[in-house]
């Protein structure tokens, strides 16, 4: 079983998207603390609803589950359906606000849809914080509670409905691991994949001990760290099976000239009245020239509460700051990618799943059509003559 996992500020857009009967031969499973007997009676309730707090903008949560086809006997039945995502919102403690289930019989799969209004029944907003990595926990959790299908491994999942993401992860995967009983060296399979459109950055653990690897696809600014991709794609695996010693990068970092600077001293970098230019979205001022770890940890932890979550190890790394990458935004990515090897996947991207097509792009649609359709619905101010 799988859960996405997208935010959004409008109701209408997407009820109009989950409650369609003619193109999705959806239903109406579950409606909570809402009027259902209409689309615009389904949007006015979620709207008085949100309209009793105005701390945030994304006042929208859509939630899909779609489980595995080896599960039909279950999935079939709606109320098996209904009680496990009623069991799933109880667990991300995402049960006490209003909330509506519709299910689509448009794939082979089974998979429901859910929206939830982020402002809870009692006027404060949902915990977010962290909502993906809680909910692939607590899909991994009940999908082996409730006895339900474990894809044994990558053979199995069906490639033609992928999106966004998912879809270039298997890409990257589906390229790197048939290259693995081929290449005798670690700078043979870094190359090969060159040829191929994806590069690979070396980047050092957190604890400064061990490497990792990144995988880009430039041209589509993705990347992801290699464990994420698939465990044979990590760089200590690749090490048991291809040499890396000859591996330039690997060298530079084995040799000593990268060393991580231990907690409460100055880095090397910025002590020596240079200005730091905050290429990975840093918070920092080009006036700032001495930065110790502690202030790092504590900017870290700051933002991670605002969700814009940075690694102070990103700044302590000269071959990222040395590298000129040709797009910035691919560097921001590699560097998160980083982020997640050296934290051991504190953020985690949305896991596969849902029905009906790309959720992110048609959202973004409707957002911007409500936008157009607000600014010529308001009235023309008269000028002064």
């Amino acid at each position: 079983m799988f859960a996405k996992i997208t935010t959004g500020s409008l109701a209408a857009g997407l009820i109009n998207y989950m409650d369609n009967v003619k193109e999705k031969d959806a239903r109406i499973l579950i409606a909570k603390g809402l009027c259902a007997v209409s689309h615009e009676a389904i949007c006015a309730s979620f709207e008085i609803q949100a309209s009793r707090n105005h701390s945030i903008s994304e006042k929208m949560l859509h939630i899909s589950l779609a489980f595995s086809e080896n599960d039909g006997h279950r999935t079939k039945s709606d109320e098996f359906m209904t009680a496990f995502a009623l069991d799933y919102l109880k667990r991300m403690g995402w049960d006490k606000t209003q909330l509506i289930i519709i299910r689509h019989d448009d794939h082979d799969y089974d998979h429901i849809h859910m929206a939830l209004n982020v402002i809870g029944d009692d006027g404060k907003p949902l915990d977010l914080k962290f909502y993906k990595t809680r909910s692939q926990r607590t899909c991994f959790k009940m999908t082996k509670e409730y006895g339900l299908y474990f894809a044994k491994d990558k053979k199995n999942v069906n490639r033609s409905a992928l999106k966004g993401k998912d879809k270039l992860k298997y890409e990257i995967a589906d390229t790197a691991m048939p290259l693995l009983g081929k290449c005798k060296s670690l700078a043979e399979f870094r190359e090969a994949l060159a040829k191929k459109g994806i590069t690979t950055t070396i980047v050092p653990t957190r604890d400064g001990n061990g490497l990792g690897i990144v995988y880009t696809i430039s041209d589509k600014k993705f990347s992801i760290g290699g464990a994420k991709c698939d465990k044979s794609l990590k760089f200590s695996a690749l090490e048991k099976v291809m040499d890396v010693s000859t591996d330039e990068d690997v060298q530079m970092f084995r040799d000593g000239q990268y060393v991580r600077p231990e907690e409460g001293k100055l880095t090397e970098r910025l002590s020596d009245g240079q200005d730091f230019e905050p290429d990975y979205g840093d918070d920092f001022t080009s006036g700032i020239t001495e930065i110790s770890y502690e202030y790092f940890v504590r900017e870290r932890e700051k933002n991670m509460e605002n969700n814009t979550y940075f690694n102070p190890s990103d700044a302590f790394d000269m071959s990222l700051r040395n590298s000129r990458q040709e797009d910035s935004s691919v560097a921001s990515d590699i560097a998160a990618a980083a982020v997640e090897l050296a934290t051991g996947g504190t953020q985690i991207a949305p896991s596969s799943g849902g029905g009906g097509g790309n959720d992110d792009e048609w959202w973004e649609r409707e957002r911007q059509r409500s936008k157009q359709e607000e600014v010529q619905s308001q009235p023309r101010r008269k000028g002064r003559h």
